[in-house]
């Protein structure tokens, strides 16, 4: 991964989704470990990724909210895929409802304004 600039490349390890905030300042991205996938942020200048997302349940397709302050995903639990809302710190996580169709097309979502 490189600064919008090309300068400060770094390693994230496998990661997928990569996507930054509306500021520029933070990228979340999807971190696959062993057993799951999980969604972990990283300042533009670098330093350690802060996972947001729970281990134990797949959570992929990060998307920021216009403001910056939250983050939309979804979550996999065995059979059950749930559209997520979190704060950008990980906080204040809810589930806004279940997902359902062909999900191998990778579904895309994003924010409405109000």
């Amino acid at each position: 991964m490189t600064n919008l600039d090309g300068t400060g490349q770094w390693f994230l390890g496998t990661a997928s989704s990569p996507t930054w905030s509306p500021d520029g300042r933070r990228l979340a991205f999807v971190l696959s470990r062993v057993g799951g996938a999980q969604i972990d942020v990283r300042d533009s200048t670098g330093g350690t990724p802060v996972r947001l997302t729970d281990p134990r349940v797949i959570s992929v397709r990060p998307t920021w909210s216009p403001d910056g302050r939250q983050i939309a995903f979804l979550i996999i639990d065995g059979g059950t895929v749930t559209l997520t809302v979190m704060d950008a710190d990980g906080s204040h996580k809810r589930g806004l409802g279940s997902v359902y169709g062909d999900l191998s097309a990778r579904p895309v979502f994003s924010w409405r304004p109000r």
